[in-house]
């Protein structure tokens, strides 16, 4: 076993000895069994080695100490890292709850994130995941396809899902089916009816009725084209698949607000930080007191966050000093907003096919702000058909 091998594991000294006779101390612990390694002299009346733990006890007690200034530099080895341990036992056992915890929390879902869902109410839907165990506060289900599966099975209206964790929080995506309008074989009596309310612009039948002429105003569901017909010769009243479409002017009333002073935050580099705890309903934080900036950005980035045995959260707080100053817009700027934001509105109300007719904005200045009162005439064709049932 090495000179190194022997020090670590029975535990070893690092020491100074400073004195007169330097040699004479070196052949004193060669004739009384006092192994010394690493030695190092650093001048005429100081050497500086490694001596085992039992050893330096022995020259501790002996005429040494009188003789020759003996100083313990670090003391090193098994024993000294099992004692430095056993000292720091209470550190050690709270940073193993700790990293258990860390790890126990990981296994459960703290939130759950769904997305697309529209038509399918979230309420059921949520329902529907609790009926297999799947909510917050609960161990994560790491069989995905299983509950993909299911939920296929519970709503039919689901075209496709997909399913992962991040984190904590399960995020849910989901797109649903476009039900496609119904269509009515040529052999079934119906009508067209309005589907919006608008002022008819014209009416083209090409089999039934025509019910209404251009200016009329109609609602949703008016009546545009019967499918009762009469027969030119014999009078007699028959019941035919309408065929035809319906133009109508329609009018959209929108108000925008538009500001005439641009904000523009630039941020300084200054910052500050404080902490932020929540348990169960308590939710403390500091730093927020001590802030003394005017403006500033605040950032949360969560340090800890467990469910069980009990929610607690611990959120490291950073407030970032920003710089606000304000630029006055020119009427092309003010221009180009307003018009981005009307056609942004068309885009998301206006079918694609809709022809605008005319466009009117109406103006009203209030301090820094510009208040517009915007109506879109549109041409669109509004007939749908409809089911009847014959009245014999």
């Amino acid at each position: 076993m090495s000179v190194f091998s022997k020090f670590f594991i029975k535990g070893s000294h690092k020491i100074r000895v400073e004195g007169i006779k330097i040699n004479q101390f070196l052949s004193d612990c060669l004739k009384n069994g006092i192994p010394l390694g690493e030695i190092k002299k650093k001048d005429e009346l100081t050497i500086e080695c490694m001596v085992s733990e039992k050893k330096y006890h022995a020259l501790m007690k002996k005429k040494y100490s009188n003789q020759y200034r003996i100083t313990s530099l670090k003391n090193m080895g098994l024993p000294n890292l099992k004692r430095e341990a056993m000292q720091k036992k209470g550190f050690i056992i709270g940073l193993l709850i700790f990293l258990y915890l860390m790890y126990y929390q990981s296994l459960f879902i703290t939130e759950i994130d769904i997305k697309g869902i529209d038509a399918i109410d979230e309420t059921d839907f949520r329902s529907s995941l609790m009926e297999i165990g799947v909510m917050e506060g609960n161990k994560k289900n790491e069989n995905l396809d299983d509950m993909k599966e299911y939920l296929y099975m519970q709503y039919e209206d689901l075209a496709w899902i997909g399913i992962h964790y991040i984190g904590n929080k399960m995020v849910i995506e989901i797109a649903e089916k476009t039900n496609p309008p119904e269509i009515i074989s040529y052999d079934i009596p119906c009508d067209i009816v309005a589907q919006k309310k608008g002022y008819i612009e014209e009416v083209i039948t090409k089999y039934g009725t025509a019910m209404v002429e251009k200016g009329e105003f109609v609602r949703e569901g008016d009546l545009l084209i019967t499918g009762m017909v009469s027969d030119e010769e014999t009078g007699e009243i028959k019941y035919v698949h309408s065929l035809g479409e319906v133009y109508a002017k329609i009018i959209y009333r929108i108000n925008i607000t538009e500001e005439k002073t641009e904000i523009i935050k630039n941020e300084t580099g200054k910052r500050s930080y404080g902490l932020r705890l929540k348990i169960g309903t308590l939710d403390v934080e500091s730093g927020n007191s001590n802030i003394l900036y005017s403006h500033y950005n605040r950032k949360d980035s969560p340090v800890f966050d467990i469910m069980i045995p009990f929610p607690m959260k611990v959120c490291l707080i950073e407030y970032g000093e920003i710089d606000v100053a304000y630029r006055p817009k020119n009427e092309e700027e003010i221009e180009n907003s307003i018009a981005l934001k009307v056609n942004e509105y068309i885009k998301k109300n206006l079918p694609k096919d809709a022809e605008i007719l005319n466009k009117d904005l109406m103006y009203e200045e209030e301090r820094n702000i510009i208040k517009i009162s915007v109506i879109i005439e549109s041409l669109e064709q509004i007939g749908r058909e409809e089911k009847m049932i014959p009245i014999f």
